[in-house]
């Protein structure tokens, strides 16, 4: 309908599916609960065996009648062996076909998450600095890292934009960052924080946690509580090891990014065609006066003002949500709760 030649919205707002951020330490069950709410979807995870916790507990519950998501597997071996190597290649290739299919509304799935994203950016990064094809070489022909960061954020937003681009479900699975604070004995603000912890993104890239948050409609921290103390027990993340060297592409095209049709000669994804370190110390963080849920897993769903989080939606969801699924308390329940159709 278009009213005064504008071309109006006529959306059922409460029918669009979600952007979901879900952040927290190794192991507190982000993957189980991400594919447990969204199992009808394009699944592009970093490693092959990301979804194996989910994986069991639907072998082992046959009578809930889970499923698990289609899968692409971005390790080395497949970008080497579809994507002449580049990790920048596969991402965006993945992409643009989900997005392609969206527009021939041909794609089965409700949508596609990246799991874990952290890493797969970890990767990226690291192969921009790389800079195979002499895309980022300054005036002195030395690696320019400012027009590295720039091409790096070109490509995390186009990829943001696959949910309001085809309006289909967008997850992003990642570790955390803590806090950033002020360490600089010079600085007038020493002590101050610089800004709050979130997901975690290749040298800190502030920036794109901002990003990634703001472009989400959900963010949420899953969090471990402590059994004695009821504080948040958080593992500091290790420095991912370098990625596996692998054969060099021919040279990308420097032209703007686009997410519009698929690249030629990609992997060919399930559907979407008609062919078939060091051990860290424990930090303890929180109140030690709530104890309430000590020793559970927990969704942090508040604003904070060291850490990225929001909910657009009611449904009486909670500061803290209780993370178990023998008592219907999960991702896919306080989604339902905040309104989204899941």
């Amino acid at each position: 309908m278009a009213v005064m030649q504008l071309p109006i919205d006529s959306q059922d707002v409460l029918s669009l599916p979600p952007c979901v951020v879900l952040y927290g330490p190794p192991g507190a069950g982000k993957t189980f609960e991400m594919a447990r709410a969204f199992s009808n979807t394009l699944y592009i995870q970093s490693s092959p065996s990301i979804l194996h916790a989910y994986a069991h507990y639907v072998k082992v519950n046959p009578d809930k009648k889970l499923r698990l998501p289609t899968r692409v597997t971005l390790d080395e071996a497949t970008v080497a062996k579809h994507y002449g190597g580049s990790i920048e290649a596969a991402i965006i290739g993945v992409a643009e076909q989900f997005i392609a299919a969206c527009d021939r509304n041909d794609c089965p799935y409700e949508g596609i998450v990246f799991d874990e994203w952290n890493t797969l950016c970890e990767r990226l990064y690291a192969e921009l600095k790389e800079d195979r094809w002499n895309r980022y070489k300054g005036r002195n022909g030395k690696l320019n890292i400012f027009a590295v960061m720039d091409g790096f954020k070109a490509i995390h937003r186009a990829i943001l934009s696959i949910a309001r681009r085809t309006r289909r479900m967008v997850g992003f699975v990642s570790h955390y960052q803590g806090p950033k604070w002020d360490e600089d004995p010079e600085s007038p603000t020493r002590g101050q924080l610089k800004w709050p912890g979130g997901p975690q993104m290749p040298m800190g890239l502030s920036s794109q946690i901002v990003e990634l948050c703001a472009d989400a409609d959900v963010v949420l921290q899953l969090v471990v509580k402590d059994e004695k103390t009821g504080g948040l027990i958080l593992e500091l993340p290790s420095i991912p090891a370098a990625p596996v060297e692998a054969p060099v592409a021919a040279p990308m095209s420097t032209a703007p990014l686009s997410l519009s049709m698929p690249a030629a000669g990609g992997l060919v994804l399930p559907g979407l065609t008609p062919a078939a370190p060091m051990a860290a110390p424990l930090l303890s963080m929180g109140s030690p006066a709530d104890k309430s849920l000590a020793g559970q897993r927990v969704f942090m769903t508040a604003l904070d003002n060291k850490w990225f989080r929001k909910v657009r939606g009611f449904g009486g969801i909670q500061k803290e949500e209780l993370l178990d699924i023998t008592q219907g308390k999960g991702l896919r329940e306080l989604l339902a709760r905040a309104g989204y159709p899941v």
